[in-house]
Protein backbone atom coordinates (compact mmCIF):
# COMPACT_ATOMS: atom_id res chain seq x y z
CA UNK A 1 0.00 0.00 0.00
CA UNK A 2 2.87 2.66 0.93
CA UNK A 3 6.43 2.05 0.64
CA UNK A 4 8.88 4.55 2.30
CA UNK A 5 12.75 6.05 1.64
CA UNK A 6 13.53 4.16 4.73
CA UNK A 7 12.17 0.35 4.01
CA UNK A 8 9.23 0.79 6.76
CA UNK A 9 6.14 -0.61 7.10
CA UNK A 10 2.23 0.83 8.30
CA UNK A 11 0.98 -1.96 10.43
CA UNK A 12 -2.91 -2.57 10.95
CA UNK A 13 -4.08 -4.32 13.85
CA UNK A 14 -4.95 -7.60 11.60
CA UNK A 15 -5.61 -11.30 13.53
CA UNK A 16 -5.95 -14.52 11.07
CA UNK A 17 -9.51 -16.12 11.80
CA UNK A 18 -12.00 -18.49 11.42
CA UNK A 19 -15.61 -17.32 10.13
CA UNK A 20 -17.18 -20.09 10.41
CA UNK A 21 -14.54 -22.39 9.70
CA UNK A 22 -12.85 -20.97 7.03
CA UNK A 23 -9.97 -18.87 7.65
CA UNK A 24 -9.29 -15.16 6.47
CA UNK A 25 -7.73 -12.21 8.11
CA UNK A 26 -9.79 -9.80 9.87
CA UNK A 27 -8.88 -6.07 10.58
CA UNK A 28 -9.93 -4.31 13.99
CA UNK A 29 -11.14 -1.09 13.08
CA UNK A 30 -11.83 0.31 16.75
CA UNK A 31 -13.74 3.38 14.86
CA UNK A 32 -16.12 1.61 12.99
CA UNK A 33 -19.63 1.25 14.25
CA UNK A 34 -20.48 -1.42 12.07
CA UNK A 35 -18.58 -5.03 11.07
CA UNK A 36 -18.36 -5.29 7.27
CA UNK A 37 -17.04 -8.64 5.32
CA UNK A 38 -16.05 -8.87 1.34
CA UNK A 39 -18.64 -10.48 -1.07
CA UNK A 40 -16.02 -13.00 -1.77
CA UNK A 41 -16.00 -14.77 1.93
CA UNK A 42 -20.07 -14.24 1.90
CA UNK A 43 -19.95 -16.30 -1.11
CA UNK A 44 -17.27 -18.55 0.06
CA UNK A 45 -19.74 -19.16 3.33
CA UNK A 46 -23.05 -19.55 1.18
CA UNK A 47 -25.51 -18.62 4.11
CA UNK A 48 -28.45 -16.99 3.31
CA UNK A 49 -28.72 -13.18 4.90
CA UNK A 50 -30.19 -12.90 8.23
CA UNK A 51 -31.97 -9.60 6.88
CA UNK A 52 -31.85 -6.94 4.68
CA UNK A 53 -31.39 -3.46 5.96
CA UNK A 54 -32.16 -0.10 4.38
CA UNK A 55 -29.14 2.17 5.04
CA UNK A 56 -28.41 5.62 3.81
CA UNK A 57 -25.27 5.79 2.26
CA UNK A 58 -23.47 9.13 1.99
CA UNK A 59 -21.84 9.42 -1.30
CA UNK A 60 -19.67 12.07 -3.17
CA UNK A 61 -21.93 14.04 -4.31
CA UNK A 62 -25.61 13.07 -3.15
CA UNK A 63 -27.27 10.86 -0.69
CA UNK A 64 -28.67 7.01 -1.74
CA UNK A 65 -30.76 4.65 0.57
CA UNK A 66 -29.28 0.54 -0.17
CA UNK A 67 -30.38 -2.71 0.82
CA UNK A 68 -27.53 -3.62 2.75
CA UNK A 69 -27.53 -7.71 3.48
CA UNK A 70 -26.76 -8.32 7.04
CA UNK A 71 -25.25 -12.07 7.90
CA UNK A 72 -24.85 -13.72 11.48
CA UNK A 73 -21.63 -15.07 11.27
CA UNK A 74 -19.44 -17.14 13.73
CA UNK A 75 -16.09 -16.13 14.41
CA UNK A 76 -13.06 -18.40 15.92
CA UNK A 77 -9.33 -18.62 17.12
CA UNK A 78 -7.46 -20.44 14.57
CA UNK A 79 -7.53 -23.02 17.86
CA UNK A 80 -10.80 -22.64 17.98
CA UNK A 81 -11.73 -22.03 21.45
CA UNK A 82 -12.87 -19.09 21.69
CA UNK A 83 -15.82 -17.88 19.74
CA UNK A 84 -18.20 -15.09 19.32
CA UNK A 85 -21.35 -14.69 17.14
CA UNK A 86 -21.01 -11.08 15.05
CA UNK A 87 -23.88 -9.39 12.27
CA UNK A 88 -21.55 -8.57 9.45
CA UNK A 89 -22.96 -6.37 7.00
CA UNK A 90 -21.93 -7.46 3.04
CA UNK A 91 -19.60 -5.23 0.99
CA UNK A 92 -20.08 -5.92 -2.46
CA UNK A 93 -16.06 -6.20 -3.26
CA UNK A 94 -13.58 -9.16 -3.70
CA UNK A 95 -11.70 -7.59 -1.04
CA UNK A 96 -12.01 -5.18 1.49
CA UNK A 97 -8.19 -3.99 1.55
CA UNK A 98 -5.17 -4.92 0.32
CA UNK A 99 -2.05 -4.26 2.56
CA UNK A 100 1.24 -3.91 1.84
CA UNK A 101 2.70 -7.25 3.69
CA UNK A 102 4.33 -5.78 7.20
CA UNK A 103 7.12 -8.72 7.31
CA UNK A 104 5.93 -9.72 10.85
CA UNK A 105 8.46 -11.94 11.43
CA UNK A 106 11.33 -9.64 10.96
CA UNK A 107 9.69 -7.36 12.70
CA UNK A 108 9.40 -9.29 15.97
CA UNK A 109 12.72 -10.20 15.83
CA UNK A 110 13.74 -6.85 15.66
CA UNK A 111 12.42 -5.46 18.64
CA UNK A 112 13.25 -7.16 21.91
CA UNK A 113 9.95 -5.75 23.41
CA UNK A 114 8.26 -8.02 21.01
CA UNK A 115 10.52 -11.09 21.56
CA UNK A 116 7.96 -13.58 23.31
CA UNK A 117 5.07 -12.64 21.01
CA UNK A 118 3.52 -15.48 18.57
CA UNK A 119 1.98 -14.31 15.29
CA UNK A 120 -0.19 -16.60 13.17
CA UNK A 121 -0.07 -14.58 10.73
CA UNK A 122 3.37 -15.44 8.41
CA UNK A 123 2.99 -15.07 4.96
CA UNK A 124 5.44 -13.83 2.22
CA UNK A 125 2.99 -12.64 -0.39
CA UNK A 126 3.89 -8.92 -0.75
CA UNK A 127 0.19 -7.82 -0.31
CA UNK A 128 -2.47 -9.47 2.66
CA UNK A 129 -5.89 -9.75 1.20
CA UNK A 130 -8.51 -8.74 4.51
CA UNK A 131 -11.85 -9.88 3.64
CA UNK A 132 -13.50 -9.23 7.19
CA UNK A 133 -13.45 -5.74 9.64
CA UNK A 134 -14.41 -5.86 13.29
CA UNK A 135 -15.69 -3.04 14.70
CA UNK A 136 -15.99 -1.30 18.10
CA UNK A 137 -18.46 -3.75 19.52
CA UNK A 138 -16.28 -7.34 18.13
CA UNK A 139 -13.51 -5.37 19.46
CA UNK A 140 -14.73 -4.69 23.51
CA UNK A 141 -15.55 -8.18 23.12
CA UNK A 142 -11.98 -9.66 22.19
CA UNK A 143 -10.05 -7.66 24.42
CA UNK A 144 -8.15 -8.81 27.29
CA UNK A 145 -6.63 -7.97 30.41
CA UNK A 146 -2.91 -8.78 29.10
CA UNK A 147 -0.96 -5.63 28.80
CA UNK A 148 -0.05 -4.65 25.45
CA UNK A 149 3.70 -4.77 24.39
CA UNK A 150 5.12 -0.89 23.85
CA UNK A 151 8.47 -0.45 23.22
CA UNK A 152 9.79 2.78 22.53
CA UNK A 153 8.51 5.91 20.37
CA UNK A 154 7.85 4.87 16.93
CA UNK A 155 8.39 1.21 17.87
CA UNK A 156 5.60 -1.24 17.02
CA UNK A 157 3.27 -1.96 19.30
CA UNK A 158 1.38 -5.70 20.03
CA UNK A 159 -2.11 -6.27 21.56
CA UNK A 160 -2.75 -9.56 22.63
CA UNK A 161 -6.56 -10.72 22.19
CA UNK A 162 -8.48 -13.57 21.99
CA UNK A 163 -7.92 -13.94 18.31
CA UNK A 164 -4.49 -13.65 18.66
CA UNK A 165 -1.73 -11.12 18.95
CA UNK A 166 -2.35 -8.04 16.46
CA UNK A 167 1.03 -5.32 15.92
CA UNK A 168 -0.12 -2.07 15.04
CA UNK A 169 2.91 0.24 13.42
CA UNK A 170 2.56 3.95 12.78
CA UNK A 171 4.87 5.27 9.73
CA UNK A 172 8.08 7.13 10.80
CA UNK A 173 8.02 10.47 10.49
CA UNK A 174 10.73 10.38 8.16
CA UNK A 175 9.23 8.24 5.98
CA UNK A 176 8.52 9.52 2.44
CA UNK A 177 5.10 8.31 0.86
CA UNK A 178 4.73 8.73 -3.07
CA UNK A 179 1.29 6.32 -3.33
CA UNK A 180 -1.28 9.15 -2.20
CA UNK A 181 -2.51 9.10 -5.66
CA UNK A 182 -3.29 5.31 -5.11
CA UNK A 183 -5.11 5.73 -1.59
CA UNK A 184 -7.57 8.22 -3.33
CA UNK A 185 -8.50 6.17 -6.14
CA UNK A 186 -9.57 3.77 -3.27
CA UNK A 187 -11.27 5.83 -1.80
CA UNK A 188 -13.13 7.42 -4.79
CA UNK A 189 -13.91 3.43 -5.55
CA UNK A 190 -15.33 3.18 -2.10
CA UNK A 191 -17.44 6.31 -3.26
CA UNK A 192 -18.26 5.44 -6.25
CA UNK A 193 -19.66 1.85 -5.00
CA UNK A 194 -22.05 2.61 -2.39
CA UNK A 195 -19.79 1.93 0.92
CA UNK A 196 -20.83 2.69 4.26
CA UNK A 197 -19.72 5.51 5.59
CA UNK A 198 -17.55 4.29 8.22
CA UNK A 199 -15.87 2.42 5.66
CA UNK A 200 -15.23 5.35 3.59
CA UNK A 201 -13.56 7.22 6.88
CA UNK A 202 -11.44 4.08 6.95
CA UNK A 203 -9.56 4.27 3.97
CA UNK A 204 -9.36 8.14 4.22
CA UNK A 205 -7.41 8.07 7.22
CA UNK A 206 -4.94 5.62 5.47
CA UNK A 207 -4.48 8.98 2.81
CA UNK A 208 -4.41 11.30 5.78
CA UNK A 209 -1.80 10.09 7.53
CA UNK A 210 0.18 9.61 4.48
CA UNK A 211 -0.36 13.30 4.28
CA UNK A 212 1.06 13.82 7.67
CA UNK A 213 3.85 11.91 7.03
CA UNK A 214 4.64 13.53 3.69
CA UNK A 215 4.55 17.12 5.27
CA UNK A 216 6.32 16.20 8.26
CA UNK A 217 9.46 14.94 6.20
Amino acid sequence: MMLTTEAQHVAYPVAVVKVNGVKCRALLDTGAGSSYASASLINRLGIPATRVENRRIEMMVHTAIRKIQVYNLKITNLEEDFEMCADVSKVDKDVLLSLDNPRYEAMVNKYRHLSDIRLNDMDEKSELPVNLALGTSEYSRIKTATKPRIGSPGEPVAEYTHLGWTIHLELSWKCQTYTLQNQLLRIMTACAAGMSLEFKILLLSIKIQSMETSRSS
